[in-house]
Formats: structure tokens, C-alpha cells, sequence
């Protein structure tokens, strides 16, 4: 499977002792992400392509951080994922889209690059289990799965963030 996904996020951190954070973290995205095979139904006398597609991606996550420094935080998450699953089968022209919910786990690290914004790069494996997502023939249901392993990129606005530290000036001495 490849494609890309797009799309925005929001969180929360609502407890923090010493460099120690933790918080709760929900996004939602538009996702092109789609894959085939030429080999569906391999065991059946009549082998033919099939394929699936990601829509749309959401979830809802605890995280767990450590702030090594005053710019820089290092986490791990884990919660629900929630994807929009595109399928079709080629050998009686059947295809449904469903909506599967599952999991999600990752990590990642954020670094402040101005007082109220961050950048982060984030690893979030997802598995949305499987699901009959249509009937390739009366009775005989087409059962999908989707799992991936997401690599992402955001810039981050955060509202009343606490001034960025400051530090004493060397003083020169001719």
C-alpha cells in the first residue's frame, strides 16, 4: 500500500511533574492511501484483482512525554484509530466502502521553534482489524483489513504557552 494523508489535530497537556508530561491528542485525516493485488481469491479456480483504499484516518490518543531540555519533547501514544475503507473485487464487480475502527501506537519528538510553535515528527503504527465490507456475491462476503505504518510531519500552534526561557548574556571584557 502507499499514498499520503493530510490533515489537522488538537491536544492537550494536562498534567506535567518535573519533565514529565502527559496529555490527549485527536486528529483527523484525508487520506489517499491504496493498494492491489492481482491474486485475490488465490485458493478459488478463478484468481482475480482486488484492491482497498483509506479515506479518511482519525484518532484519539493518550501521550506520555519526557522534556529532556526546555525545547525538545520525546513521547509515546497509544489509543483508538478509525479509518474510512474503500473495497472492490473485480470478479463480480463488487466494491463498498465501511468504516473500521481499531488501533493505534506510536511515538515521536517535538521541538519548540518559536515561543508558541512547535514542529513534531511522529510514527503511528495502525491496525483497523477487518471488517465484511461487501457481499461479492449474495452471501459470500469480502472482508477487509488494514494495517499501516504512518511516518508524519506537523507544525504546531500552542495557545498560552508559558514564555520561552531566557538566559544571561555572556559578559565581554575587552
Amino acid at each position: 500500500m502507499r499514498g499520503g494523508l493530510i490533515g489537522g489535530g488538537v491536544g492537550f497537556n494536562f498534567w506535567q511533574s518535573g519533565p514529565w508530561v502527559a496529555g490527549v491528542a485527536g486528529d483527523l485525516s484525508w487520506a489517499d492511501i491504496s493498494g492491489r493485488s492481482g491474486a485475490c481469491g488465490a485458493g478459488s479456480p478463478l484468481p482475480h484483482s482486488c484492491g482497498t483504499r483509506l479515506q479518511s484516518l482519525g484518532t484519539v490518543r493518550g501521550t506520555i512525554g519526557y522534556a529532556p531540555g526546555p525545547y525538545w519533547l520525546v513521547y509515546g501514544t497509544a489509543g483508538y484509530a478509525g479509518g474510512d475503507i474503500h473495497a472492490w473485487d473485480a470478479l463480480a464487480g463488487g466494491a463498498g466502502t465501511s468504516l473500521l475502527s481499531g488501533w493505534t501506537a506510536g511515538a515521536g519528538i517535538e521541538a519548540l521553534i518559536a515561543q508558541n510553535w512547535s514542529v513534531k515528527f511522529e510514527y503511528l503504527h495502525v491496525d483497523l482489524g477487518h471488517a465484511a465490507v461487501f457481499d461479492v456475491v449474495q452471501g459470500v462476503s469480502e472482508t477487509v483489513s488494514f494495517t499501516g505504518d504512518i511516518f508524519r510531519v506537523g507544525l504546531n500552534l500552542r495557545f498560552n504557552a508559558p514564555p520561552a526561557p531566557t538566559y544571561a548574556r555572556p559578559m565581554y571584557t575587552k
